[in-house]
C-alpha cells in the first residue's frame, strides 16, 4: 500500500511548495491532515502552492481534508493555490466546489 508522501520546499522567500504523491484518500488523508498542520504552523512564506500533479485520485475524505487546510491558511493570512492537478482531481475538485475557493495553477 503506498502511503502519502508530503514533501515541502521553499521556493522563493515568498513561496511555499507542497509536493504530494502516493494515495490521498481515506486514513492517509485524515493522517495527512495533521502533517498539513504541521507544516503550516512552521511555513514562514505567505503563498502555499498545494503540488497535486502525483495524486491521480482524491476521495471525499481528502477533500476534507483540503477544505480545512483551505480555512486553516486563511486564518494564519496564507494564500494556498492548487498545483497542476490532474484531470481527475480537478472534476473532483469542480464537483466539490472546492476550486471556488482555492485557485488552481496550471503550470
Amino acid at each position: 500500500m503506498n502511503d502519502l508522501s508530503i514533501q515541502t520546499e521553499v521556493l522563493d522567500p515568498g513561496l511555499t511548495m507542497v509536493r504530494l504523491s502516493g494515495i490521498f484518500e481515506g486514513t492517509a488523508a485524515i493522517e495527512g491532515e495533521s502533517k498539513f498542520s504541521e507544516i503550516l504552523k512552521k511555513i514562514k512564506t505567505k503563498q502555499l502552492w498545494l503540488d497535486l500533479s502525483a495524486i491521480d485520485y482524491i476521495d471525499s475524505s481528502a477533500v476534507g481534508v483540503l477544505i480545512n487546510l483551505t480555512k486553516a491558511a486563511v486564518a494564519q493570512k496564507v494564500q494556498m493555490s492548487f498545483f497542476k492537478p490532474s484531470e481527475n482531481v480537478k472534476k473532483i475538485l469542480n464537483i466539490t466546489h472546492v476550486d471556488r475557493m482555492v485557485p488552481i495553477i496550471e503550470g
